[in-house]
């Protein structure tokens, strides 16, 4: 499939509400529906967890799809076992992910002999539930979408004291460090934070105040905008501190319109610039010819991006399934491919836990994944950083550069 570089950005991400956001339904069965059978002696298994109905499920097929591709590469065995991989849905009855089903998942996965890893979730609260349930089982959840930095920083998720959860993505605190260096490469010193005060904005916006110093920048002052705060009070508020520049973190798209149709009355040479949240048409549309020129940056990299050995992979992927993956079905497929190569390394010891688990902090150290090499810290973060810049032109978003 040929793509034109410098097209207009044909896919959405990450919303402030969701761990994805997908443009419609899918008008085909998940790969996998029938409940897999007891495993057969020798065998490990691989487990996965997303959300098969509703808007969810073109993005949760693309997940599984991607750990299916992995399983094949690997002619379905790590060492001497066979490998099989079960998807499970943890859709509720209205279409959403639900708690409750995805604990029952984890649960199912944590009681089976033969797992190796857990893949999953596909919203923020979902991936929370399987990671509790997976810790007092000491499985490994590999999450490759769930960007909330208290997933692997808050001890409710890890009862028992032990590192279980890695995270493959890169996290909201990393989007921080990176917008941070971005304006300050495009030679700003002084920038205004406005946040909605949200659980999920607040650590974005306190991350971005922290770094900000280290990259040479100045904070000149930090706007909470509630929503249904007057947008043209807000951005009277931002202007009087002077900025250069000001950083909207995670506001609903419509507030966010309406305080970028101010600010560029109240200051109409400063640079504005959006975090994943707004990177959508449905923002651009709201706010009109006030979005023009204004930044924004999600992680990882768009499809039409991709080179080397990703680009192969690509193109596999939509040989194989006649569709283009999710841009977070990489994360999911490294996920996949990383538990792999641990078990590998565990060789006879891949289905005792512990022994799983340091085989695959041993394994992502300098791993060679499709997005480039990276390690998992101590904190089970990915240290890939890579993040995607892009630039509001005559009412779309436009790949501007890679920050890496």
């Amino acid at each position: 499939m040929t793509r034109r570089r410098g097209r207009p950005l044909a896919f959405a991400v990450v919303a402030s509400a969701l761990v994805l956001v997908v443009a419609a339904a899918a008008s085909t069965a998940p790969l996998f529906r029938a409940p897999a059978p007891p495993a057969p002696a020798d065998t490990l298994t691989l487990y996965s967890s997303f959300t098969e109905a509703g808007s969810w499920s073109s993005a949760s097929r693309s997940f599984e799809n991607a750990i299916a591709l992995a399983v094949e590469d690997a002619d379905a065995r790590a060492g001497r076992f066979a490998l099989r991989y079960v998807p499970l849905n943890d859709a509720g009855a209205d279409g959403k992910p639900d708690t409750s089903a995805a604990g029952a998942n984890a649960d199912r996965a944590g009681a089976d002999k033969t797992a190796i890893a857990f893949v999953g979730a596909s919203s923020r609260t979902a991936t929370r539930a399987v990671a509790l349930v997976l810790n007092r089982a000491k499985l490994a959840l590999l999450a490759p979408a769930d960007r909330g930095p208290d997933l692997t920083r808050d001890a409710r998720y890890s009862p028992t004291g032990a590192r279980t959860t890695f995270r493959l993505i890169p996290s909201e605190l990393a989007q921080a460090e990176a917008a941070a260096r971005w304006l300050s490469a495009l030679g700003h010193g002084a920038v205004a934070i406005v946040d909605d005060g949200t659980t999920y904005a607040t650590p974005i916006a306190d991350a971005f105040a922290a770094r900000a110093p280290a990259a040479g920048l100045r904070v000149t002052g930090r706007e909470r905008a509630a929503k249904g705060d007057d947008p043209m009070q807000v951005a009277k508020r931002v202007a009087a501190t002077s900025p250069g520049a000001v950083l909207l973190v995670a506001l609903d798209e419509g507030e966010a319109a309406k305080i970028v149709t101010h600010l560029r009355t109240a200051l109409p040479s400063a640079t504005l610039m959006g975090l994943d949240a707004l990177t959508s048409e449905d923002f651009l549309k709201a706010a009109g010819a006030a979005a023009e020129g204004m930044y924004a940056m999600f992680p990882g990299v768009p499809l039409d991006r991709y080179t080397g050995d990703t680009r192969r992979w690509l193109e596999r992927y939509e040989a194989r399934y006649g569709s283009e993956p999710h841009p977070y079905a990489v994360y999911a497929y490294d996920a996949a491919t990383l538990a792999i190569a641990a078990a590998r390394r565990a060789g006879d010891g891949a289905t005792d836990r512990e022994r799983m688990l340091q085989a695959l902090r041993d394994v992502a150290k300098g791993y060679a994944g499709l997005l480039g090499t990276w390690s998992l810290d101590g904190d089970g973060e990915t240290t890939a950083i890579t993040h995607t810049a892009v630039q509001a032109r005559g009412g779309h978003w436009i790949f501007s550069r890679l920050l890496g």
